[in-house]
């Protein structure tokens, strides 16, 4: 192969990679959209703006589908890929975990106030004896996990989920707002849906984010299936 040749190649693995990054790029921003516009229509357009984020709120069915559907999407993963299967698994129950915590109401109203709780312990240590039956297996498929192109989008939705939104949820925050603009406290229910809105719009978006990288790793580690080995 010439000089030439070689060089045509980058060219074209180049534009390749642009626009897969451009790609990438409308995608994240047509997720912002749709999602900074679903939370304006229903705190703005709803019918009850402070229910707009409450526990039975079209946002918060939104959250569980997406935890749901991430949890599935490696789910499948696991079962079509047995190079690296626990990892892959022991990755599925964390989500399925998160999709326990977000389904606390429901389970407090079925069983028993709490009953999230054994729920996700029992998830959890099961994920766990599972992957240390096969310790290798686990760590191929989380190493997998890890060099995926898109794991940064999983770390920053795991970060806007567990770190960012919790912190912009604190109550703190908009009372000090609050008197810093009025000169005095407002009523805790005006506070409380202000919180309320800011914390789960900002989960929403990083369930969102958790999502696309699920999608987006479990159609890649599938049209890798054909090459991967079947150790197990």
């Amino acid at each position: 192969m010439s000089d030439m040749e070689i060089r045509d190649d980058n060219i074209a693995e180049a534009r390749r990679t642009l626009r897969f990054g451009m790609l990438g790029l409308f995608a994240m921003m047509l997720l912002a959209a749709a999602i900074g516009g679903l939370v304006y229509q229903q705190v703005v357009r709803g019918a009850n703006a402070a229910a707009a984020a409450n526990e039975n709120s079209t946002i918060e069915h939104l959250q569980l589908a997406f935890v749901v559907m991430s949890a599935g999407a490696t789910s499948l993963v696991a079962a079509l890929r047995p190079d690296g299967r626990r990892g892959f698994a022991l990755t599925a129950a964390f989500f399925l975990s998160m999709a326990i915590r977000e389904c606390d109401g429901y389970l407090d109203a079925a069983l028993f106030h709490g009953s999230w709780f054994p729920l996700v312990i029992a998830v959890a240590v099961l994920a766990c004896a599972y992957a240390a039956t096969g310790c290798r297996n686990a760590t191929a498929g989380l190493v997998e996990i890890v060099r995926d192109r898109s794991f940064g989008v999983l770390c920053a939705g795991l970060s806007m989920l567990l770190v960012f939104s919790r912190i912009l949820g604190h109550k703190d925050i908009w009372h000090s707002v609050s008197r810093s603009v009025t000169g005095f406290d407002a009523p805790i229910q005006l506070v409380r849906s202000i919180k309320n809105t800011a914390e789960e719009g900002t989960e929403l978006f990083g369930y969102a984010l958790i999502f696309f990288w699920a999608a987006s790793f479990a159609f890649a580690a599938l049209r890798r299936r054909g090459g991967a080995g079947n150790a197990d």
